[in-house]
């Protein structure tokens, strides 16, 4: 009885010590969807074209900061033109999305976004993340791309307003429409975001598409370009 006694005692001892004082294991940080749009938005506007768009908001996670919180915000969008969507005679043009913090949010800022200006390459590619002293050696980045032949790619963030903003340029030159101008696009532009642990977070992403046709008028070619209303969201996040 003894023994058995001095064996249940040993236990309790143990077990009382991993309670009060024993190793915790690290929990490593990631990132984890914390707002959507769902549904996303669906314009029809034919005869000019059809666009999808969708976003979500991610939140780092055990980041062991208790200052700040990060948030990266997503964007896909799809467009496609008349040509393709209504059975009409007009071709993609721009993509146009621009996402900036509301000025209730003072203490946010972008960190990094993309993609930036590119011209004459086959893809678009970048990554986006956040370094987290307190969490060395932990990769916390998320890599994007998608294919941008024959398009322009024109940046016009601006982040000393905490703005970030693309054009996807699709203009056909002078009479011709290459292959991408009558083909959809789907593209996934995103940043980072800052905030103060104590503050929520507002974010506005508006969208926009564009397209057009080329017609002869007297000696010259004329590109006539239509573009959409615009939409804008507006999300509130903690």
């Amino acid at each position: 009885m003894s023994s058995r006694r001095f064996l249940v005692g040993i236990i309790l001892i143990v077990m009382f010590g991993l309670a009060i004082g024993g190793p915790v294991q690290a929990v490593a940080p990631e990132w984890k969807s914390v707002a959507t749009r769902n549904p996303p938005l669906v314009v029809n506007w034919c005869s000019y074209g059809k666009f999808m768009v969708g976003w979500n908001i991610l939140k780092l996670q055990n980041d062991a900061s208790t200052t700040f919180d990060w948030f990266m915000v997503i964007v896909n969008f799809n467009s496609v033109p008349g040509v393709r969507a209504c059975g009409s005679g007009y071709y993609h043009s721009k993509q146009y999305e621009k996402g900036w913090i509301s000025a209730y949010s003072s203490g946010s800022y972008i960190t990094e976004y993309g993609p930036t200006t590119t011209s004459g390459t086959a893809t678009v590619a970048f990554t986006l993340g956040v370094s987290i002293s307190a969490s060395p050696g932990v990769n916390l980045g998320v890599t994007f791309g998608w294919s941008v032949p024959d398009i322009r790619v024109l940046d016009r963030s601006n982040l000393a307003i905490r703005q970030a903003a693309w054009y996807h340029d699709m203009v056909p030159s002078a009479g011709n429409y290459p292959k991408i101008s009558d083909n959809s696009l789907y593209t996934q532009p995103a940043f980072v975001v800052r905030a103060q642990e104590t503050d929520c977070l507002y974010i506005a992403l508006r969208h926009q598409m564009a397209v057009g046709y080329w017609h002869w008028e007297g000696m010259y070619w004329h590109w006539h370009e239509y573009w959409s209303s615009s939409y804008t969201d507006y999300k509130y996040v903690c």
